[in-house]
Formats: C-alpha cells, sequence, structure tokens
C-alpha cells in the first residue's frame, strides 16, 4: 500500500473560478465545483481540496449535491483564501472559521485547512501575530477536536516555517497541524526541502507545487512566483515526498498551481501532466 494519496486542490484552477492575477489573463471558460470534481476523477485524483470562496453558501442541499459529486473522493474543506484571519485581526473571520467545522463534518471530511494570513501579512510583526492568533487557533482547535476534526494550518507566505512551528507550539492542541506548501516556502526565503523537514513530524497534507525561481522574485513573496508542471521546475520533489515518508507523514499529496510560467498557458494540461509524474514518484518510493 502507499503512504501517500494523490490528489488536487480546486485552487490549481483558479481562472475558471474567476480569480485572475495580475500576472495572467481571464479564460472563456467558468466553471463550477462539478466541474472541477469532474476533471479531478479524469486525473484519478483520490481526494480534493476545496477552495471554500468557490463554493458558494454551505447549505444541507449543497452538501448533499457535494457528497454525491464526490464519487468516492475524499474531501477537504480549505477556509480562508486570501488572508484568511489577517494575522489575528479579523474577529469575524474566526467565527466564520468556527462555523465552518460542523459543515465540513457533515461534509465527510477528515481535515480542514485554514490560513492565517498572507503575503501581505508577512511583514508584520511575528511575535505579535503569534500572540494575537493563538487564542483564536487554540479556540479553533478544541471545536474541530469535538468534530472529530484535523486542523491544518498552512504556510500561506505569512510565515518562515520556524515561526510557523512556534504558532503550533504556543496552541499545543494534538489535533493541529501543517498544511505544506512547497511553493509558498521558498516565496518567504524558506528552502523547500529544509521546510519539509522542519514540519515533516506535523505534515497533515500537503500542496505540492514546482517553480521555475526568478531571481527578481527572491526575499519577496509578493513578486511573480511562477509555477511549472511537477518535475519540470527547479525543487527536489523527489526529495521531498522522501523526506516526509521518512519522517512517517501518510496523507495526501495535492497539486496546486499558482499563476503558471509562461512556457505554459493551459492548467488543466498541467495538472494532467503533474499528476502523471506524481503517481511515478508515489510508486518509487520505499
Amino acid at each position: 500500500m502507499n503512504a501517500f494519496t494523490p490528489g488536487i486542490d480546486s485552487f490549481a484552477y483558479h481562472r475558471h473560478f474567476g480569480e485572475v492575477t495580475r500576472w495572467e489573463t481571464p479564460v472563456e471558460a467558468h466553471w463550477t465545483t462539478a466541474d472541477f470534481l469532474a476533471r479531478a476523477r479524469h486525473h484519478h485524483a483520490e481526494v480534493v481540496s476545496l477552495q471554500t470562496c468557490y463554493l458558494g453558501a454551505l447549505t444541507t442541499a449543497r452538501l448533499a449535491e457535494l457528497r454525491a459529486a464526490l464519487d468516492g473522493m475524499q474531501p477537504i474543506l480549505a477556509w480562508g483564501h486570501p488572508d484568511g484571519l489577517q494575522g489575528g485581526t479579523n474577529a469575524q473571520a474566526a467565527a466564520d472559521l468556527l462555523t465552518l467545522l460542523p459543515v465540513a463534518r457533515a461534509l465527510g471530511c477528515e481535515i480542514v485547512r485554514f490560513v492565517a494570513g498572507n503575503h501581505f501579512t508577512f511583514t508584520q510583526e511575528v511575535d505579535a501575530r503569534i500572540r494575537r492568533l493563538t487564542p483564536i487557533v487554540r479556540q479553533a482547535a478544541a471545536l474541530a477536536a469535538g468534530h472529530g476534526l484535523t486542523l491544518a494550518v498552512e504556510n500561506h507566505a505569512d510565515f518562515v516555517m520556524r515561526d510557523l512551528l512556534r504558532l503550533i507550539e504556543q496552541v499545543d492542541a494534538p489535533n493541529l497541524g501543517i498544511c505544506l506548501d512547497t511553493g509558498n516556502a521558498i516565496r518567504v526565503g524558506d528552502d523547500p526541502l529544509e521546510a519539509a523537514r522542519l514540519a515533516a513530524p506535523l505534515v497533515r497534507m500537503v500542496h505540492l507545487k514546482d517553480m521555475r525561481v526568478q531571481t527578481t522574485s527572491i526575499g519577496d513573496p509578493t513578486k511573480w512566483w511562477p509555477c511549472a508542471p511537477l518535475g519540470q521546475g527547479d525543487f527536489d520533489l523527489p526529495a521531498i515526498i522522501a523526506c516526509l515518508g521518512a519522517a512517517g507523514y501518510r496523507g495526501s499529496l495535492l497539486v496546486e498551481l499558482a499563476p503558471l510560467h509562461t512556457d505554459w498557458t493551459d492548467e488543466d494540461a498541467v495538472v494532467g501532466e503533474s499528476m502523471t509524474y506524481l503517481r511515478r514518484v508515489i510508486a518509487e518510493q520505499p
């Protein structure tokens, strides 16, 4: 049995959900979540991470539709795009996260991923953010535990990995772990392999990106950090996956895409290539 489960995060198709960054152009085809799930099935995803910002109101009827459309794929709800808890300054966002937890359980999730900020909060004073976030995340983790859920906070270009580990240590909740994003690691100056090594004991899910690193972006997470198909960028992904496996990680590896490098224009083709590569790397793991 393989240790890792290949999957896709719906943010890989963000342009199809109407979200276009300043480095991208719009696409004509606008998707529903059903469209995304159909492509995920086509690419043989076993787990899907669903960005709540693309789902609309999660009513009882909507949850029933989603459960049927999942067709055996394991769901993760991904909350907080684009800036989540805003470094602990947004009480309404904190309340929204708490409200989501029973909904996630009703959908059949085991994990809820959330973000504490983004690349625009990265420059804010770290200790103050950790102090603000600690009671908020502790409350969310306690409620999540009551629903049998694991929380995974992403390194969302708002913390270097060592500081994210400090936050988790302060919260001190057994059901709180990390959503490791390889692309966001390098955006804040972390080496992706070293970030994986530091985070590995607490990793609960992985956003697997590969990037063509631009020298003009180094040191600034707000700049252009373009993605490539897995295996065609500058990251040593087999070493990262092996590092996680050696530390005992058994869970999902989710293809996710930030803006594409100009060598590629079709997200679905990139996702397909990436899933083929990912399955091969998984099969080669000891």
